[in-house]
């Protein structure tokens, strides 16, 4: 591989709860890898299974060991990491912090369902690449209108470690609660979600207060939907979308921020 530039760090949540679910998605982040090893701008790969121990609907425990036996023939680090952590706000944080005493400056956040748009656009997307952004988010499929508008998701975004740090990085109030805290509940049309996740809007919030217009999007010239593996997932993924613009709404206000502000922060095209 040539000298890039700048360096990425490809960052990859994960998780299966039965051998065919791990498959899969084992599966897509081979095929993320492959990619990553042949383009110069990515000097590592960190992949994080959420394994909690106290919590059945975490790994079940074979994602690893699939993943350590087909990883050996890339040239690029990939970094294989079990955690309890909470499998968003926790891991990402994690990963941000393990980079910030490296070269690596920025961190790609990506869902391996998003295989295929990675695939397809990852290339045009480093070319393009705002370096003096503190974020780039994908505007694709459910997330799209909400993208050009600020609210990037880690779906597929691009993260300054420096800058995200500097603001504190993800905040705990987006975590997953645990099962035996009580959590507010969104209802939009009848579905239901808990009012979490969204783990981007406080650090948008903080980064567009300090650094003004830092949010850079990026729309792919193919059209691509998030896809959900299992049945379980669709249905979550389902009550996650409808419930996202609420919650975003939620926890922007707690730290003073509404969504028309964020809106400012967009850097024009």
């Amino acid at each position: 591989m040539s000298q890039a530039s700048f360096s990425v760090c490809g960052v990859i949540l994960t998780y299966a709860q039965n051998q065919l679910d791990a498959q899969a998605r084992v599966a897509q982040i081979l095929s993320i890898i492959t990619k990553m090893d042949e383009i110069s701008e990515f000097d590592q790969v960190i992949i994080l299974i959420w394994k909690d121990p106290l919590d059945s609907s975490s790994d079940f425990g074979w994602t690893k060991e699939l993943l350590e036996e087909k990883i050996e023939d890339y040239e690029i680090r990939v970094r294989i990491i079990e955690t309890s952590l909470d499998p968003f706000v926790g891991q990402l944080n994690l990963a941000a912090h393990l980079l910030q005493e490296t070269t690596t400056k920025w961190m790609m956040t990506l869902s391996p369902e998003l295989v295929d748009l990675f695939l397809e656009e990852v290339d045009d997307l480093l070319q393009n690449l705002d370096e003096t952004a503190a974020v780039t988010g994908v505007a694709c499929g459910e997330i799209k209108e909400a993208a050009l508008e600020g609210r990037i998701a880690n779906m597929f975004a691009i993260w300054d470690i420096g800058k995200l740090l500097s603001v504190g990085g993800f905040n705990m109030t987006s975590r997953m609660r645990q099962k035996y805290e009580v959590v507010p509940m969104v209802d939009v049309g009848g579905t239901t979600y808990k009012m979490q996740g969204v783990e981007e809007m406080v650090p948008l919030a903080f980064l567009v207060r300090y650094f003004k217009k830092c949010i850079s999007v990026y729309t792919p010239k193919t059209k691509h939907a998030y896809s959900a593996i299992s049945a379980e997932e669709q249905q979550r993924s389902k009550a996650k979308f409808a419930s996202k613009l609420a919650r975003q709404e939620h926890f922007l206000k707690l730290v003073g921020f509404t969504i028309e502000k964020l809106k400012e922060g967009v850097i024009d095209n």
